[in-house]
């Protein structure tokens, strides 16, 4: 009979001590919440390349949504982000106020740099002007094989079978209302189309 109470004496203190250590597990800390990128954390053996996308990512997302964007670009092995801004004529101090708050965004230990670049034109005018360089006729105009909105120059790029047909292309260009500058026209080879 004595047993009965011992075994159930036994089991009553080890509930209570499960109980209390549960308790002091849950119990609030001064410490912040661990950080993902934190030394002790387990995310420290992932490839820190995903943390990198990430970071690129929300870099050209916040970026593309200010009207001033006018492009982007990735060099060094997609390591440094290259983002055009334009100038507001109304507001020059809001570049640099844009360019800065783009730089808080940047994560230092993403391995990742950031090129803030000063635009010509923004991309909503860029792509205003390839849609009317399509609506025109570029494609009827003497040697033009290609058309581009070249986010690595901030204009727009029609390549030409040879250098007879660029002055021709940069007139019809003008024609239209799209400024000579806002254009790169370059004599370049058409792709050979894949023998199968």
């Amino acid at each position: 009979m004595a047993s009965k109470y011992v075994i159930a004496t036994i089991w009553f203190l080890i509930l209570v001590a499960g109980m209390a250590g549960f308790a002091w597990t849950q119990w609030p800390s001064d410490d912040p919440a661990p950080s993902p990128y934190d030394n002790h954390s387990a995310v420290t053996y992932l490839d820190p390349s995903i943390y990198r996308e990430g970071n690129k990512r929300r870099l050209i997302h916040a970026a593309s949504q200010t009207p001033e964007f006018g492009g982007v670009f990735l060099t060094k092995r997609g390591t440094v982000v290259n983002i055009y801004l334009a100038e507001d004529e109304n507001d020059p101090e809001k570049w640099e106020q844009t360019r800065q708050s783009l730089e808080e965004l940047l994560d230092p230990r993403s391995g990742l740099s950031l090129n803030v670049i000063r635009a010509d034109y923004t991309i909503t005018t860029l792509s205003e002007w390839y849609d009317l360089m399509q609506s025109e006729g570029i494609w009827d105009q003497d040697g033009v094989h290609m058309i581009d909105l070249h986010e690595g120059i901030n204009q727009l790029y029609i390549g030409v079978v040879s250098e007879w047909e660029v002055a021709g292309v940069y007139t019809f260009l003008e024609g239209i209302g799209i400024p000579r500058g806002a254009a790169t026209v370059a004599a370049v080879e058409p792709p050979t189309p894949a023998s199968g």
